[in-house]
């Protein structure tokens, strides 16, 4: 007979455990006081601005963002931060890479002071479009796997997805009355 399946978040899920619940009364929602990726107590909820998202018109993108208190351990808490701290790292170097590239591109005088010709090349342009589209990768594809737990509120409902089923778990039994 097979061993049991953890409840750990970086081992596979277990059958029928659940990923996400839908809070119906937002106004009386009780986030547990337990990590949301092992379920210990903890004392103190962890506060971040979680990214969703834009919304994009002609001409025009808005980012939305969520202020979340999530609940995790000290040792989560620091491979989060960690995890989001490398991330920013990589894109602040890229956006400055990409400055120097768009002043290289769109200024004249500074191509001349690099001794480069008057005109940038098709090598200038690719090279911009390459460092944006890892922006746009980092923001859009990589930066919502970072995330252990996802909130999106929509009026009065809240929608926690979570990769910890034991979380998702805690958080019904705290709002047992407002679960959807």
């Amino acid at each position: 007979m097979g061993q049991p399946m953890s409840d750990s978040p970086y081992s596979s899920p277990q059958t029928g455990a659940p990923t996400s619940v839908v809070i119906t009364d937002a106004n009386v929602f009780q986030m547990p006081h337990k990590c949301a990726m092992c379920g210990a107590d903890v004392s103190q909820l962890f506060t971040y601005t979680q990214d969703h998202l834009p919304l994009v018109g002609p001409g025009l993108g808005l980012m939305r963002t969520t202020q979340v208190a999530i609940p995790y351990c000290n040792e989560h808490a620091s491979a989060f931060e960690k995890r989001f701290r490398k991330l920013r790292i990589a894109q602040g170097i890229v956006y400055g890479i990409l400055v120097v590239c768009a002043l290289t591109i769109f200024f004249e005088p500074v191509r001349l002071a690099f001794g480069w010709g008057p005109e940038p090349g098709p090598i200038s342009y690719a090279f911009g479009g390459v460092l944006f589209l890892f922006l746009v990768i980092t923001i859009f594809c990589i930066k919502p796997f970072l995330y252990d737990v996802f909130i999106k509120r929509s009026g009065n409902r809240i929608r926690i997805n979570s990769r910890s089923g034991v979380f998702i778990r805690n958080v019904i039994e705290a709002n047992q009355t407002i679960v959807d």
